[in-house]
């Protein structure tokens, strides 16, 4: 009873002075509600609430216009002086070597197609292509290529408007934005874009016949010393480890004289070449190395003469790099790969190998095999 003649005495006084004021009998005085007050507080809630919703909006549009932007950046062929295809990045060429400029030795700049001209740029690509003019208009894999002007069914942002100089004309393969050679988008709509498979100027036209021996190579089918012969970007031979110096041997079918040789590493730092020595022998012994291998003897059926040591070879990029200073005649060729940018144990991943020079001797049919 006492408590009840308090609420009531309490309600009264709260009567007299807050008259806006509602009174919860039994809860004492923390049991008061000052309708007024809440009615602000209820107001103000609702503001804090629509803020809160205003700040989440803007904040869920800018992440998707931030988002948009950085796939629309990684999804194209970027250039060798940035960070190129997720995680594979390009380097810059390992100075001192006159022949380590861009691919196959192309000292020509993107944004600049037009210096060093050449006939041949409608035929083949010099350099990383930014000059190529041709008219092929298919992948390496024999995807059709996407017109420049389209954005069907791949939008991009490499419209012929915003590089005029590039040739961006039809759906012809070209190199816009200094990438490590020619590519265009597909109109697959599962695959972005693709490089071509145009030929490079002065190289030899290859055959993956050529590589005729090589050190053991777990899965010979898949990742065999022939890839490095396919034209194709993506396949890498893959020798065995530990097994240094780790060689292939190239029979060509008849003599050519050489000057350059080109080398394509995987990319990855650890199974990238760093040293290598190539070899050269006119012809090889009639006797087979079984019978010329024996308890007493451990011949080579070949005469290999060296011809040029590199020990400069550029890791992190998957650019071709091609060395030169040399001259040299021979229908037998040996890549001795002596060692990787990785510990002694890893193995070379090798993408490219590609040769600078021209034919020599007579038909392959009147050489001896």
């Amino acid at each position: 009873m006492q408590e009840s003649q308090t609420d009531w005495t309490y309600l009264a006084h709260m009567s007299a002075t807050k008259p806006n004021s509602l009174y919860v009998p039994g809860a004492g005085r923390k049991g008061s509600y000052d309708v007024h007050n809440g009615g602000k507080k209820k107001k103000c809630c609702k503001i804090r609430k629509k803020l809160l919703k205003v700040i989440v909006l803007v904040f869920n549009v800018t992440m998707v216009i931030l988002l948009a932007y950085f796939a629309e950046k990684s999804a194209f062929p970027t250039s060798s002086s940035s960070m190129e295809q997720m995680g594979t990045p390009y380097s810059a060429r390992s100075p001192g070597s006159e022949m380590n400029v861009g691919l196959h030795g192309s000292t020509s700049q993107p944004g600049n197609p037009e210096e060093g001209y050449s006939p041949s740029r409608e035929l083949c690509q010099e350099g990383a292509g930014t000059s190529y003019r041709g008219t092929v208009s298919v992948t390496e894999t024999g995807k059709t290529c996407q017109r420049w002007d389209s954005q069907t069914p791949h939008w991009h942002s490499r419209k012929p408007a915003d590089y005029p100089s590039s040739g961006l004309e039809e759906n012809y393969c070209r190199n816009p934005d200094g990438d490590s050679g020619v590519w265009c988008f597909t109109m697959d709509p599962s695959k972005r874009w693709e490089r071509c498979d145009v030929p490079v100027c002065g190289s030899l036209e290859r055959s993956p016949d050529w590589a005729i021996e090589s050190t053991i190579t777990p899965y010979p089918d898949s990742t065999g010393p022939d890839k490095v012969l396919d034209g194709y970007h993506y396949s890498i031979w893959n020798p065995k480890a530990g097994e240094r110096p780790w060689y292939i041997i190239f029979d060509f079918g008849v003599p050519y004289n050489l000057s350059k040789i080109g080398v394509t590493n995987y990319g990855d730092t650890t199974h990238d070449i760093s040293t290598f020595q190539f070899q050269t022998s006119e012809k090889r012994e009639t006797e087979t190395r079984e019978a010329n291998m024996s308890a007493e003897s451990s011949s080579d059926p070949y005469n290999w003469e060296d011809v040029l040591t590199v020990t400069d070879v550029a890791a992190a990029t998957c650019d071709t790099q091609v060395f030169g200073g040399f001259s040299a005649t021979g229908r037998f060729w040996k890549l001795n790969i002596t060692r990787t940018h990785g510990t002694s144990r890893w193995q070379p991943w090798l993408r490219e190998v590609n040769f600078f020079g021209e034919r020599a001797g007579p038909a392959a049919e009147s050489l001896p095999k």
